[in-house]
């Protein structure tokens, strides 16, 4: 079984075609937690509908704390031998996790690519990953929850670019890690998006940095590293 996580804070307009996206799935041994985070606006109306409607969908409610602490949440309350990400304003291919768990025997993490998106479905750009290559989003990957479970993974509450530390951490736990050519999470960009939005990024260059530090291979410091220069390279460019 998969437990696919979707935390939800204000994004009625784009919540139905994400939690479709869901439903569709030609994987079908779901469990889908959706964690309300306070919304103000009628998303927990839209999530209750689907509750309603798929015994495999349940309705978590909490007070607003964020990503990190919706996600978390979520994770709190998975069953399944496997864990997604889905962000609320996003969706997935009919096939996605029938790909994804396809090609997860004998891994801890399956990473795939994935399209960026606007709000009319047209395609911007598609990212297909690189062995090599640190993606640092939480989504398009599929975790064995033992591995996070044993590894003590869980995200940063109260903290912008909690996927990066998440990254970080979970490579720095040396996952076997199958990257497959696949691109099936539709990302959408918006302008309301979080990570469309600018933050001081001090504290999360100090916790990369401190984790360097506590790194015991070169390889380690590498990723690390390399994590650095690529969030700081994105600041730059977003400024």
């Amino acid at each position: 079984m998969i437990s696919v996580i979707v935390p939800i804070y204000n994004v009625a307009p784009y919540l139905a075609q994400c939690l479709d996206s869901v439903q569709r799935q030609t994987y079908s041994d779901l469990q889908v937690i959706l964690v309300n985070d306070g919304s103000t606006d009628d998303s927990p109306a839209i999530a209750h509908r689907y509750v309603q409607q798929d015994k495999r969908f349940i309705l978590v409610n909490q007070a607003n704390g964020g990503l990190s602490a919706a996600r978390n949440t979520g994770l709190a309350h998975a069953k399944g031998e496997y864990v997604t990400f889905v962000d609320s304003d996003d969706y997935i291919d009919d096939d996605y996790l029938a790909t994804l768990i396809r090609h997860a025997e004998g891994y801890d993490v399956v990473q795939s690519g994935f399209r960026r998106v606007n709000d009319q479905g047209n395609i911007l750009r598609e990212v297909k990953p690189h062995p090599t290559y640190r993606l640092n989003s939480a989504c398009f990957r599929l975790y064995r929850r033992t591995f996070l479970t044993e590894n003590s993974l869980a995200f940063e509450v109260g903290q912008f670019y909690e996927d990066v530390l998440f990254s970080a951490k979970m490579w720095l736990s040396h996952p076997r890690i199958n990257t497959i050519d696949y691109c099936g999470y539709n990302y959408r960009v918006n302008s309301s998006s979080i990570t469309s939005l600018r933050h001081d990024t001090r504290y999360l260059f100090n916790c990369l940095r401190q984790m360097q530090h506590e790194a015991t291979t070169l390889h380690d410091r590498w990723i690390l590293c390399y994590t650095r220069l690529r969030l700081r390279a994105h600041f730059i460019l977003n400024r």
